[in-house]
Order: C-alpha cells, then sequence, then structure tokens
C-alpha cells in the first residue's frame, strides 16, 4: 500500500537515478534553454543551459513545494518535419498546509524551423495524481519572433485547462490537447511552455508536455490563407455596394 513515507523513500531513489539521467542529458545539450518555477508569486529562473537545444533540470523546493525532476528539452534551432519543446515532472507535492498555485515554465530561443509563413502549433500535456488534491491544471505555449526567452508575444496555443478537483490517489489528469495555425513572422522565434497547477496540501502530482511546431503545407497554405481572406473580401464587396448606391 503506497503511503506518505515510503512514497517519499521511493521518490528520493528516483531523484538520484533521475539527477544521474539529467547529467548524462546535459553533456549532449546544445541549447539556450531555462527552467522557472513559482509557488504563487513572479516566475523564478531555476537553471539555464546556455546553448540553444538539449535538456535542463531542476529539483528543489520553494515555499514547501517539492520539486523532484523538472526537465525541459527542445530541439532548437530546429530541423525538418518541426520543432519542438518538452516538460516534464517526475514529482510536485505541496507540503504545505495552505492551497499552492504551482507554475513550470520552460523557454527556449533561436529557433529557425520553419521558416517565416504559415505554422501550426499544436499542444498537448498528460499525466496523474500521486495524492489527490489538485484542483486544476493549464497549460499554454507561444511562438515568440522576438526571440525573446521566456516571450509571451506572437502565437500561442491560448490556455489549455481542466477541472481535476474530482481525481483521486493514482487517477489519470484529463488530458490537455490544442492545435492552432497562425502566421510566422521571422526567425529566428523562441518556444515557451507554461504550466500551472492548483494543489491543495498533501497534494502530489506528476506531468509531460510536448509542444510542435510544423509549417503548414503549401495545398493547406492556400486555404488557410482564402478562408482569413474571405471577411476582408466581404467588407469591400459592401463599400464597393454602398458607393454604387450613393
Amino acid at each position: 500500500m503506497l503511503t506518505k513515507a515510503n512514497f517519499a523513500v521511493h521518490i528520493g531513489r528516483l531523484t538520484c537515478i533521475a539527477l544521474g539521467l539529467g547529467l548524462v542529458l546535459s553533456a549532449t545539450a546544445q541549447a539556450s534553454l531555462q527552467v522557472s518555477i513559482s509557488t504563487g508569486g513572479p516566475l523564478v529562473a531555476q537553471n539555464t543551459n546556455a546553448n540553444s537545444g538539449g535538456v535542463v533540470t531542476f529539483s528543489g523546493t520553494q515555499d514547501d513545494v517539492q520539486f523532484v525532476f523538472i526537465s525541459g528539452s527542445s530541439n532548437s534551432p530546429g530541423a525538418p518535419p518541426q520543432s519542438t519543446l518538452n516538460i516534464s515532472s517526475l514529482d510536485i507535492t505541496n507540503n504545505s498546509d495552505s492551497l499552492k498555485s504551482v507554475q513550470v515554465q520552460v523557454s527556449a530561443t533561436d529557433f529557425n524551423f520553419p521558416a517565416a509563413g504559415l505554422v501550426t502549433l499544436t499542444s498537448g500535456l498528460g499525466g496523474s495524481v500521486t495524492f489527490s488534491g489538485v484542483n486544476s491544471v493549464i497549460y499554454q505555449t507561444w511562438i515568440d519572433a522576438s526571440n525573446t526567452l521566456n516571450g509571451y508575444g506572437g502565437i500561442t496555443s491560448g490556455p489549455l485547462s481542466a477541472d481535476a478537483s474530482g481525481i483521486g490517489n493514482g487517477g489519470s489528469l484529463p488530458q490537455l490537447d490544442g492545435s492552432v495555425n497562425g502566421d510566422l513572422t521571422g526567425t529566428p522565434f523562441s518556444f515557451t511552455g507554461l504550466v500551472t497547477l492548483d494543489l491543495e496540501p498533501g497534494a502530489a502530482v506528476n506531468f509531460a508536455t510536448t509542444a510542435v511546431l510544423t509549417p503548414v503545407p503549401e495545398a493547406t497554405s492556400l486555404l488557410v490563407w482564402g478562408a482569413m481572406l474571405i471577411p476582408v473580401g466581404l467588407v469591400v464587396r459592401r463599400s464597393y455596394l454602398r458607393k454604387l448606391q450613393a
């Protein structure tokens, strides 16, 4: 039977394994990548990989919230068929006696693929509740053509959210996923992902996200641009008809 005591021992063992894995992965990393966390205040950077695509990790405690092997990875500068940004957590536990709004953010810069033009941003999150008390989960991603680390401009998935308050120990988080088309105005660009969790005292959760940016195929691009131009055409036509009737 899983208890708080043996869960803590189990997590300790996993932390040692995960940190070892993180060192191996970091040795082959090639990216400018940052992980930041918040437990109710501003997001604070915890670790930065000075290169531009690879792996960054963090484990620690802030305001009685324990973070076990938070990991971010990217394939910056990107390559066909896609650019990617991933976030995962082995465990996040609220050991305080109050509700905590916990945020985990990963951001990477210097992406060059796809080139400027129509793109599709696809984002998804999954995970599980170790100990109940996870009230909600929100996931959002951004593609910022200003190439700003932790930038919130440009194309966004919008907030993908779900109520998780009824999920018991060992239950799965609601699957979050979404896809949007947008106009990428230039390169290089930054890629940012943010996960927000409301955790009751004693709640524990793990999650993994993935976000993918791909170019819109040329034939699809024509259809998308056509759909975008229909409202403009209607406005021009109405204006022209009003002039004829004047």
